[in-house]
């Protein structure tokens, strides 16, 4: 990431900065802003970023007195966010159902994403073409407010297996796959492929969550998703994969899949593993948040009064989550205390792997 082509957008800015950030019809100076510069460097304080024609051309030295001067006292500048693992089109109000996946739901996704700072995203499966498709294209060239858009057409799951059927209600064969050989997992790969999918995402996981005498759900046999994985590569197109625990891991890096979609929770991560990924160059996307997000608000109701929070919560979501059953139930719930763990074990993993330079 260079200085001169990071910083995309203005995070916790004021509107009007963010207007005249867009605009860039002259040279605007953004002065007196708290900059963090993406290079891992200390924030500096009173910082200065003139930006030209979408172009930062200079940074930290006084701005010219001809271009229009924008004062952030009391703001923070930033590169814009990139994330790695989301899902657009599933959620609305309270449900997941394939029932969201519309062109007007997952623009708004885009929108709110962009709006917090967030201009780039990778939706890793369960979406529906020829929509997804279309979206992203007009993404990419611009056409409609909000992230741009990157990642799976479909995915690959086990019959009967992650993702759940009752997780998103309605789920098809249009947005996972669920082949019971290897020669259909194949075709399942080809299809995507002839539908640009910027990857191919697997699920492997039993979904028991480390939950005392959980379910559990059948897992993607190893020849299969070694017949994704391969057929993924000789179009020379990456794979992803959703995993919880340690030996899953193990046995997808030993695979050559190039993505580790979650962290691993149920246990600390050895030196083997850390090794084969460093050797293979494995991406790991730990998603931290998505264990928080079990017990988060029943834990801390007074975020639910937060700003930035209220901006970008459903009505219908936050008045679940001020209810006291709802906060009771989910408190009580053996998944709470199983996600506790699975975010304590996952941070001290991405720890232990940031260490190691995976």
């Amino acid at each position: 990431m260079t200085i001169r082509s990071a910083f995309a957008a203005l995070l916790l800015a004021t509107p009007a900065a963010l207007s005249a950030g867009s605009a860039m019809a002259e040279p605007v100076a953004f002065e007196h802003a708290r900059l963090i510069d993406g290079t891992g460097a200390l924030a500096q304080p009173d910082a200065t970023v003139v930006i030209d024609n979408g172009t930062i051309i200079s940074v930290g030295i006084p701005a010219p007195a001809e271009v229009r001067h924008v004062d952030l006292t009391g703001k923070t500048l930033m590169p814009a966010l990139i994330s790695d693992h989301v899902h657009v089109g599933l959620v609305k109000g309270t449900g997941a159902s394939r029932d969201n996946y519309t062109r007007a739901n997952i623009l708004a996704a885009l929108k709110q994403y962009s709006d917090y700072g967030v201009l780039t995203v990778t939706a890793l499966g369960l979406n529906r073409s020829p929509l997804f498709d279309t979206l992203r294209q007009e993404q990419h060239d611009g056409r409609n407010p909000g992230a741009d858009l990157y990642g799976v057409d479909q995915g690959i799951g086990a019959p009967d297996g992650v993702p759940p059927a009752a997780m998103v209600k309605g789920v098809g064969p249009d947005q996972v796959f669920r082949p019971t050989t290897p020669e259909e997992a194949r075709k399942d790969v080809d299809q995507m492929i002839a539908e640009h999918t910027d990857l191919v995402k697997l699920w492997v996981d039993d979904f028991r969550n480390d939950v005392p005498d959980g379910k559990t759900y059948p897992m993607l046999p190893p020849a299969i998703y070694q017949a994704v994985i391969d057929e993924a590569h000789q179009h020379g197109t990456r794979v992803a994969v959703h995993i919880h625990d340690l030996a899953v891991a193990k046995a997808i890096v030993a695979s050559k899949a190039d993505i580790l979609a979650h962290g691993v929770r149920d246990q600390p991560v050895d030196h083997d593993l850390i090794a084969a990924m460093l050797r293979q160059g494995t991406w790991y996307i730990a998603t931290l948040d998505l264990d928080e997000a079990n017990y988060l608000y029943a834990e801390q109701p007074e975020l639910l009064s937060n700003p930035f929070v209220l901006t970008g919560i459903d009505p219908a979501l936050r008045r679940e989550f001020t209810d006291p059953k709802w906060r009771a139930e989910t408190m009580a719930k053996p998944l709470t205390k199983a996600s506790h763990y699975a975010l304590s074990v996952n941070q001290k993993n991405l720890e232990g792997s940031k260490n190691s330079l995976v």
